[in-house]
């Protein structure tokens, strides 16, 4: 199925609806974002057979031997997995994908938000030129930072940016004690007030809009800064 939220790309530009008319000429296509192509047994854009329109989940049901005893046996009929081709046209925003544990529990506690108990682990595999930032920096960039980016800096306390700094720089810290501290230190740039994000943002761009050699991390800042303004 197609996901035809903002962040794709207009029309007949996106891969996402060249391929989708490729797979079904009955589609028809207009000048509206299409973002992702969904291809798998998910309940949400579930896929289907194109001669028959049956739902892939139905006839896997049908037909099992197609998936071999040992699938059977660990997933069952389903698809363990579901694969995405994305053509995006902006930035996507942040995104923290629960383990399978906690993704059981949030679909117990809150069925209406969470209808899905699997973890997303998530493989990209890059079609055309992509460039993603994923995970945290070692604890020990941040600290540069930290000291070197005064407007990041502004963004928490002096206390927190103080034990961020003494309980990663120390080396008979824990992984739990560094985590817990990282924890703390993304919370507070998180929930900064937009005004106060909006300001420093502003006075990061300038600054390093007037380097004469912006480093990558600089120009990735400058351009997501276009796109995704104060988010």
């Amino acid at each position: 199925g197609i996901n035809a939220e903002y962040m794709g790309k207009p029309g007949a530009t996106s891969a996402v609806s060249k391929w989708k008319v490729a797979g079904d000429p009955e589609f028809q296509l207009d000048d509206g974002p299409y973002a992702e192509l969904w291809i798998g047994t998910h309940h949400s854009l579930p896929s289907r057979i194109a001669s028959t329109k049956q739902l892939l989940r139905d006839y896997l049901l049908e037909s099992p031997h197609l998936l071999g005893q040992r699938h059977i046996e660990v997933y069952g009929t389903d698809l363990p997995f579901l694969l995405k081709i994305l053509s995006i046209g902006t930035a996507l925003s942040i995104q923290a994908h629960p383990n399978k544990a906690h993704a059981e529990q949030l679909r117990r506690e809150k069925p209406e938000h969470y209808p899905d108990d699997n973890h997303k682990p998530e493989i990209i595999v890059a079609l055309t030129y992509f460039l993603a930032l994923c995970c945290f920096r070692p604890p020990s960039e941040t600290i540069a930072f930290l000291n070197a980016v005064p407007e990041f800096r502004a963004l928490v306390t002096d206390t927190m940016a103080g034990q961020f700094i003494a309980v990663c720089s120390d080396p008979t810290s824990t992984e739990e004690e560094c985590r817990s501290v990282l924890q703390r230190l993304f919370t507070q740039v998180m929930t900064s007030k937009p005004c106060e994000v909006a300001k420093h943002l502003s006075a990061l761009t300038q600054r390093l809009s007037a380097l004469p050699n912006p480093s990558l991390v600089d120009r990735t800042l400058l351009r997501l800064s276009h796109v995704l303004c104060v988010d």
